[in-house]
Formats: structure tokens, sequence, C-alpha cells
């Protein structure tokens, strides 16, 4: 009876990480990448994690400060 080890074998790019769950849980050393890793089917799972930094608009909207002044308020969420 012969015994076969399948291993996946996973790119992450410069600018992603992976995180390795063994079984549901968090593998020990945390994230992998950048680079090649390798996963064992039906044992992890992983999930791709981008580092880039994300820009959102939010619109304008109207809020009421101190003596019932309406003030409008803009921001940028990073």
């Amino acid at each position: 009876m012969e015994l076969y080890c399948v291993c996946l074998l996973q790119v992450v790019q410069e600018y992603e990480r992976a995180v390795i769950f063994r079984l549901g849980r968090l593998l020990h050393g945390g994230s992998k990448g950048p680079g090649i890793f390798f996963i064992l089917p039906c044992i992890e799972t992983y999930s791709k994690v981008d580092l880039r930094t994300s820009v959102f608009d939010v619109p304008p909207q109207e809020a009421s400060l101190r003596r019932l002044s309406l003030h409008s308020i803009n921001a940028l969420l990073m």
C-alpha cells in the first residue's frame, strides 16, 4: 500500500500575505509571503490579505453640534 503526500503549491505576490489555518486554527508562525508556500489539501486553508493602502471617499454629511448649528463634515477614509 502506497501513501501519497499531496501538496498544493501557492504563490503570494509582493504586496500580499497568506494567513494559513490548519483545521480551523491559525498556523504557528503567522503569515507567509511573499513567495511560494505549500498547502496540505483538506487539512489547511488560507486567506490572502492585501497590504496595499485603500482609499474610500465618504460623501459629505451635515451634523448638528452645540446650540443647534449645522456643520458640513467631509471625510477621507484610509
